[in-house]
């Protein structure tokens, strides 16, 4: 369902989960929520701890099965090295970094200019005898920050 209320579907549930949090719960060792969360945690974890966590549940077992028998099959071998995944992995890192900084960085300057834009009309209002209180409405400066402008 859209925000304004239209229904795509009707039959499906959408359902995000934060992966490495869930994962984090196998490595924590905390019991309670690997025991709540086991079939989501399955799914992020190699194949040793895929064996352990699989031990003594059927349906785990079987799937730990399967997906053992699919990655050994050469269609599903990795077609990347280590190095060159590890070496994509920091490029999308330094990408969404690069795009934080950048956005930060117009945020800052925008920041920085919309200061320097009441200051000058501030300034104009000032020359032309204008009430500071007036100028104080009008800018949103204060009173101390105007009369720095004299």
């Amino acid at each position: 369902m859209d925000e304004d209320g239209y229904l795509y579907i009707e039959n499906m549930k959408i359902i995000e989960y934060n992966m490495d949090r869930i994962t984090d719960f196998w490595y924590s060792k905390n019991k309670e929520k690997i025991e709540e969360y086991k079939y989501l945690i399955m799914l992020g974890l190699d194949r040793t701890s895929l064996n352990e966590i699989a031990k003594g549940d059927k349906y785990m077992e079987e799937y730990t099965k399967k997906v053992e028998e699919l990655n050994d099959r050469n269609a599903f071998t990795s077609w990347i090295t280590p190095e060159e995944d590890a070496e994509m992995i920091l490029n999308t890192e330094k990408h969404i970094s690069y795009d934080e900084g950048k956005n930060e960085g117009i945020d800052i300057g925008l920041e920085q200019g919309m200061k320097q834009e009441k200051g000058l009309i501030a300034r104009n209002l000032l020359k032309v005898g204008l009430d500071i209180k007036v100028i104080m409405d009008a800018t949103g400066l204060s009173k101390e920050q105007i009369e720095g402008l004299k």
